[in-house]
């Protein structure tokens, strides 16, 4: 029998690989009970490395990471009143995609009814990637909030990953660790 060792890397889901290794001279597979059936193999998630980033579900809506809860979303508004009171507390957050990471699609923002309210969007161990054509989108996204004061690095590495060559490095910002989100289409107007 074949073992299967799985390597995970600890920064980031997207560079998990398998490989198989030769097996031991005694090692043994414990099989299940025959009244549990086996389990099937995972299946590859969408959007787990930005080659497949732009992945979108049958129905027109992106999907990443694990599956939302039933709660109702805050607005971003809200959120943005006083970001400390849901500082590194689990959120679940409604608004409109406002920007997509233009090398990755590795973080994006996510805005309410007033401009100047953003909130980064980032995935959780480097899990989940978003299409480059996200702006615009309607996006639900649950994870954990943050009030982050960022280092003069981090805030220029973001400024020209946005793609906008006039962007200005922000040192504080609001942002979200996501466990997953959705996007929709944007609404029809009529």
């Amino acid at each position: 029998m074949q073992k299967l060792v799985v390597i995970c890397s600890l920064v980031a889901l997207t560079a998990c690989e398998a490989s198989t290794a030769a097996p031991a001279p005694d090692a043994t597979v414990a099989k299940a009970p025959a009244s549990q059936p086996a389990k099937a193999p995972a299946m590859q998630a969408k959007g787990t490395t930005p080659a497949d980033r732009d992945q979108v579900d049958q129905d027109g809506v992106v999907r990443r990471g694990t599956p939302l809860d039933k709660n109702a979303p805050l607005t971003v508004a809200t959120c943005m009143q006083d970001p400390t009171k849901y500082d590194k507390k689990s959120v679940k957050i409604a608004g409109t995609v406002d920007q997509v990471c233009a090398k990755k699609g590795c973080w994006w923002m996510l805005t309410g009814d007033e401009p100047a309210h953003k909130i980064r969007i980032t995935a959780q161990d480097y899990g989940f990637f978003v299409p480059q054509d996200a702006k615009g989108k309607r996006a639900v996204v649950e994870g954990l909030f943050e009030v982050k004061t960022l280092s003069d690095e981090e805030a220029a590495h973001l400024a020209k990953d946005s793609g906008d060559p006039n962007a200005k490095p922000i040192k504080h910002e609001v942002r979200l660790v996501a466990a997953g989100l959705e996007m929709h289409p944007p609404k029809a107007t009529n």
